[in-house]
């Protein structure tokens, strides 16, 4: 019966369904598999056919790949591995994905050779994706002895980044933007980045530079390692950089929740002072960025450095930093909501150690300044004249107020250095960690004003 069916149907149609059927079969997904030692026929058609992960096998298995299929990357140790040159990403809709799976022993380990003392010469980078490249997800991988996570070199869209853990490296994740003035949207975007974590690098968690924007990165912990891992310059946990061409577009909408960023250390060169290293750092000319639920602690020089115009502060936390925030827009006024400021600390260098310091207009609510010598500065040189502070619902206690015995203060109380006149009712001590101070800096006596818990995301 199949036979006289088939008698007639003309040849031509014949010959045009065997011309189509190939490409047919060229547009289903075709997922590929790598073990450490491969398995079966080493195919990489199924975990029991896996490629083995040699330098060619994730490079050949990465380039075979078609819109919409996925890599996935079995448990196991991959020494010396390698890293990926993305030649090409996917389509709209349907990424290129790299996925590491536990199947057992945990989330697949990459190594490579990078050397703190050598940084800028030694290590590999796991992922490198060329200018224009869109369209991958990366998820599921322990990284160390990277030079480098994650480099996208600019114009890259639509991409998705979780789940790194990346340990003793140079950069975590790298983006350049590729824009320019007369093509600003060319630019790298729609990015997001969330459940990473940074652990002991030489430059930079994350730096973004060359006009991205549309980011949002998430629940991600830089801890640079303090003074063991400084060995360059610019110890940063999370940069917006600018690039600072005069073709090159700004940086603007970047969006932080859930972040943290310790440890940052810097000692000048001889008969130099500045000890410079930060937690957050944003240069100038960017704008529109917010940082959400947010924590900065034991940095030699800014919890934050940010030189941007108009950044809004939303529950956000910053300790034992020189600077506790250090704010430059002058333009446009910066924003904070339930914000705590505390306990700075200089470690060395010039320049005092400060719970604000600014050059333009602040609008803050229900914030918490405390245990700083001295809790705002504004630079008397440098500082806009038409600045303008508002305090709504704060607290500020045992420390000099600085120029905020100038500032506008509604319905905010105020104790005297020794925090005698006014008990505030905070009982957290100097050296909280991090992940314990939400409730430690609740007011008990003003539970209305101030920092609080209680008004996260509220």
């Amino acid at each position: 019966m199949l036979k006289s069916v088939i008698n007639r149907i003309p040849f031509k149609s014949l010959l045009l369904c065997g011309l189509l059927l190939p490409a047919a079969t060229a547009l289903q997904a075709a997922d590929l598999y790598i073990l450490p030692s491969g398995a079966g026929s080493k195919d990489g058609t199924s975990w029991e056919n896996a490629k083995a992960g040699t330098r060619a096998d994730f490079q050949a298995a990465w380039d075979a790949l078609t819109p919409g299929d996925t890599l996935f990357v079995g448990s196991g140790t991959y020494d010396d591995a390698p890293g990926i040159k993305a030649e090409k990403g996917g389509a709209e809709g349907k990424p290129l994905r790299l996925v590491g799976v536990d199947r057992g022993t945990g989330l697949p380990l990459l190594t490579s050779n990078f050397d703190k003392n050598k940084p800028d010469k030694t290590g590999a980078g796991f992922f490198d994706a060329p200018l224009g490249v869109s369209n991958f997800e990366i998820e599921g991988f322990r990284l160390k002895n990277y030079r480098i996570g994650v480099y996208m070199r600019g114009r890259n869209s639509n991409i998705r980044i979780s789940k790194l853990d990346i340990q003793e490296a140079r950069e975590g994740i790298r983006s350049e933007g590729g824009g320019t003035i007369q093509n600003p949207a060319a630019a790298s975007n729609n990015v997001h980045v969330s459940d990473c974590r940074f652990v002991k690098f030489t430059k930079r968690g994350i730096r973004l530079q060359g006009g991205n924007y549309n980011w949002k990165i998430e629940r991600c912990h830089a801890d640079a390692g303090g003074k063991e891992w400084f060995t360059e310059p610019f110890h940063m946990g999370f940069q917006v950089a600018n690039k600072s061409l005069k073709d090159s577009p700004f940086e603007h909408h970047i969006e932080f929740y859930d972040c943290v960023a310790l440890n940052s250390y810097h000692e000048p060169a001889e008969g130099k002072a500045y000890w410079n290293a930060d937690g957050f750092c944003a240069e100038a000319k960017v704008t529109h960025l917010r940082y959400v639920r947010c924590v900065a602690m034991h940095n030699t020089d800014g919890g934050w450095d940010d030189k941007s115009d108009g950044p809004e502060f939303i529950d956000c936390v910053s300790i034992d930093n020189k600077e506790n925030f250090r704010l430059w827009g002058r333009n446009i006024p910066a924003k904070m909501k339930n914000v705590l400021s505390a306990y700075a600390h200089k470690r060395g260098g010039s320049g005092p150690e400060t719970g604000l310091w600014l050059l333009g207009s602040l609008e803050a609510e229900n914030c918490t300044f405390l245990g700083n010598s001295t809790q705002i500065t504004a630079d008397a040189e440098k500082a806009s004249p038409d600045a303008k502070l508002v305090f709504r619902n704060c607290l500020f206690a045992g420390g000099k107020l600085g120029a905020a015995a100038k500032a506008q203060m509604e319905n905010s109380v105020v104790s005297d250095p020794d925090g005698k006149t006014v008990d505030v009712g905070i009982a957290a001590p100097k050296g909280t960690l991090w992940n314990n101070i939400t409730p430690d800096f609740n007011s008990t006596t003003y539970p209305d004003k101030g920092f609080s818990s209680t008004r996260w995301s509220k």
